[in-house]
């Protein structure tokens, strides 16, 4: 079955707002493109998985999440904290909708 990205990114940006609640109108441009880049690293780890390494995947998937959190908090209304439980629960909701997932996007 293939996999709907669209949900993914849908269910990823969901997963951002619940935790980030009111602040989310201040930072929705930016996470949402922010968090479109790790989704769309999420389906290119997903389609090359076999053709990459630990090391590889491990790479991008982390310097995808720290780019989420660095553009989280660049806004003065989210704390470290925040955004990093933010950058959790779009992970996690990723994981969740491509369970291929599970031990490479951590």
């Amino acid at each position: 079955m293939a996999t709907d990205w669209s949900k993914v990114l849908s269910d990823a940006i969901a997963a951002a707002q619940g935790v980030l609640s009111s602040a989310w109108t201040v930072a929705s441009v930016g996470a949402t493109s922010a968090i479109a880049s790790l989704v769309q690293t999420a389906q290119y780890i997903d389609q090359n998985k076999d053709k990459m390494n630990s090391d590889e995947y491990q790479l991008l998937a982390s310097q995808q999440k720290i780019a989420l959190q660095n553009v989280l908090t660049g806004y003065e209304c989210i704390g470290i904290a925040a955004a990093q439980n933010a950058t959790a629960n779009v992970v996690n909701a990723i994981v969740k909708d491509v369970p291929t997932l599970i031990g490479i996007v951590k």
